[in-house]
């Protein structure tokens, strides 16, 4: 990295933003796991009203039966 009266050249410039890049990719990433994760929550949570769903139609099936 150059000092303060250094001018910035190329390399330092690239340098810069291969870290920058390093970030944002590393920050998609684990955005990209944590949305995942919450996915996975909320398909469980809907598999689980359905089953619930499901026997509230059954249960109400047999109440008209009687």
């Amino acid at each position: 990295m150059p000092t303060d009266d250094a001018p910035i050249t190329r390399a330092d410039l690239t340098a810069v933003l291969d870290r920058f890049a390093q970030a944002i990719i590393g920050n998609i990433s684990d955005l990209r796991q944590e949305m995942n994760t919450r996915f996975q929550e909320v398909d469980r949570k809907f598999a689980a009203i359905d089953r619930r769903m499901e026997r509230m139609a059954e249960t109400m099936v047999s109440i008209d039966l009687r």
